[in-house]
């Protein structure tokens, strides 16, 4: 059993989703990719840059082209959890829906990011595993 893609009744689950903005840091979040985004930038001014996109998608394009923090590569996986953790933070509506997708396998199957995700069946979907873990930590499993 598993839920193929972040889309639909399921985009909730999708870093671009917009409709439950939360505290990361010390700044409000439109979505966990604004949060993501931010999280790779050396300077304060890109940090408020990315703050101020309006779109999710906005936020990914800007990272893309972005002079990442030198040590981006050994804390993006800790920091994709602590962005998620706080977007679907226990006892909020977000952590409630994140736990209604228990038993299934998530699989960020929208992706063109075989690291994040999956293209064509084939990647390590770890936003998903992501997902899964923190769903796992509220649940007590």
């Amino acid at each position: 059993m598993t839920i193929p893609n972040f889309r639909g009744e399921f985009a909730f689950l999708s870093n671009l989703y917009m409709r439950e903005p939360f505290k990361y840091g010390h700044l409000v979040w439109p979505s966990a990719e604004h949060a993501f985004q931010a999280a790779k930038c050396k300077t304060l001014a890109d940090v408020a840059q990315v703050h101020k996109l309006k779109t999710a998608v906005e936020a990914r394009k800007f990272g893309i082209r972005l002079d990442t923090r030198s040590d981006w590569e050994s804390v993006k996986d800790k920091t994709m959890f602590d962005v998620l953790w706080y977007k679907f933070y226990p006892g909020t509506d977000m952590s409630a829906k994140l736990k209604h997708t228990d038993p299934y396998t998530l699989i960020n199957g929208m992706e063109e990011d075989n690291y994040w995700g999956t293209v064509e069946g084939l990647g390590l979907n770890k936003l998903g595993k992501v997902l899964m873990f923190i769903r796992d930590l509220q649940l007590g499993v």
